[in-house]
């Protein structure tokens, strides 16, 4: 039997997997983040918060949304609620903590010549 596969890059760089045969996506691939060290240390602090609260990480919150963090740099509430996939459960019941890590993130390194991160 053959199974034929979709790959469909979307506009923001994400790739979706998909087969004819099975109509569900087999996988999505996000595109590599700006910040990558900055996604390592979101996704270190999801993972201890799965832990801690013994849910599976994406409950906690998914990869494309810590990739738009990472991607964006949130320095507050506001612009943190902008992103997709932040509400404000998710804001109310983990927004200082992820504003702490991004501040924190921002501060190691942005270049102090151009003020870029």
């Amino acid at each position: 039997m053959k199974t034929l596969l979709n790959v469909i890059q979307e506009e923001d760089g994400t790739i979706t997997v998909s087969s004819d045969v099975y109509p569900i996506r087999i996988g999505q691939f996000l595109p590599e983040s700006k910040h990558p060290d900055l996604v390592q240390e979101l996704k270190k602090w999801r993972w201890d918060q799965a832990r801690e609260q013994d849910l599976p990480a994406y409950r906690i919150m998914p990869n494309r949304t810590i990739q738009n963090i990472a991607d964006t740099c949130p320095g507050n509430e506001d612009e943190l609620l902008a992103i997709n996939g932040i509400g404000p459960a998710t804001l109310e019941k983990y927004g200082q903590d992820i504003l702490v890590i991004v501040s924190h993130y921002v501060e190691t390194h942005t270049d102090p010549e151009t003020g870029e991160i």
